[in-house]
């Protein structure tokens, strides 16, 4: 056999080896293409984000009063613990993210966190927020989480009018108005009122549909009232 036969015998078999190898090498893993980023939803979720931990917390309350019968500081304190859990989630995922290893201060400082609002909600409400200064007097009277579901409420609803908390038997006589033996405006076995009012005149109807959505959301009950003047009647109900 000559030199150049044995070269082109070679030359194939080299080809076929090649061609061989090139057939039985694995296949690259398919790699999934990045979903594109849409602002609209990153926008939507972010606002679920944000307003989740007030809805834990006044739904909390309320739940815990009403389902469970537990006290208005014992309820209190269970949506307190519930909604400090969600916030130290949300900071320990956020600084996982950022490289970043949280300590063991970020449970304190989400009860810190927390714990202002509620002394905020319990406490503080701007004069404008209710009819008169005598209605005002009667607000730290309300049972706490109907106290919490407004101080949340006026942060987006600042036009908000409280018309109405307390009430003794003589006012219903100074409304024209048979006496409510049964009234919610009264204290309660829990030592608190379970019923406030709020002004829906002149106000636009989405708004007044948005707020009793709202207000039912978070577990109180809401009815329209037109007796004496048209309102919201809302309410925690007693078990």
């Amino acid at each position: 056999m000559s030199s150049s036969t044995q070269s082109i015998e070679e030359a194939m078999a080299a080809i076929e080896a090649a061609a061989g190898a090139q057939r039985t090498r694995p296949a690259r893993p398919h790699r999934p293409k990045k979903k594109p980023f849409r602002p609209g939803r990153a926008l939507a979720l972010l606002v679920v984000l944000l307003l989740l931990p007030f809805w834990v917390l006044v739904r909390g309350a309320t739940a815990l009063a009403v389902e469970t019968g537990a006290g208005p500081w014992m309820s209190l304190v269970g949506a307190v613990l519930a909604t400090t859990a969600l916030i130290a989630l949300y900071g320990f995922v956020a600084g996982r993210r950022l490289g970043l290893r949280p300590g063991k201060w970020l449970p304190r400082a989400s009860l810190a966190v927390v714990g202002a609002y509620c002394v905020y909600g319990l406490l503080f409400l701007s004069p404008r927020q209710f009819k008169s200064a005598s209605v005002q007097e009667t607000y730290t009277s309300l049972h706490p989480a109907i106290r919490l579901a407004l101080a949340t409420m006026v942060l987006v609803d600042s036009d908000a009018v409280i018309t109405d908390g307390a009430r003794q038997p003589e006012d219903y006589g100074r409304m024209n108005l048979p006496v409510n033996q049964r009234s919610l405006h009264y204290a309660q076995e829990s030592g608190y009122v379970h019923a406030v009012d709020l002004r829906t005149i002149g106000r636009p109807e989405w708004l007044n549909t948005a707020t009793r959505l709202y207000l039912r959301s978070v577990g109180l009950e809401v009815l329209r009232h037109t007796g004496t003047a048209d309102h919201f009647h809302v309410y925690l109900p007693v078990r």
